[in-house]
């Protein structure tokens, strides 16, 4: 942001930045859960109107268990699965919908 860019930070927990890192013209932080469409389209859709276009994405969805494979339950495995691979294929797809139009 020193150098002019302007950044969109997407988290789960706001909290997980300080009150300094929040506080800028250049920046909007947005609290989303990537697992839910709707939010995710609407912190794209909000980017969009406050700078106008996204020129890059930086993609860190993921979650891990860490655990022994072989406790975890059939839907911790799924769920860490839908956040690694779709979920993270989800933020990808958005931001190139965003940049053709």
């Amino acid at each position: 942001m020193k150098n002019g860019n302007r950044v969109v930070a997407t988290l789960r927990r706001k909290e997980a930045l300080s009150a300094e890192q929040c506080r800028s013209s250049q920046s909007l932080i947005v609290q989303i859960d990537v697992l839910k469409s709707l939010q995710l389209t609407a912190a794209f859709t909000k980017a969009k109107e406050l700078f106008g276009s996204i020129d890059a994405v930086f993609n860190n969805t993921g979650i891990a268990i860490i655990t022994e494979m072989e406790s975890l339950s059939y839907e911790e495995v799924h769920k860490v699965f839908e956040a690694n691979s779709w979920d993270a294929s989800n933020v990808t797809r958005r931001q190139f919908r965003c940049s053709r139009k």
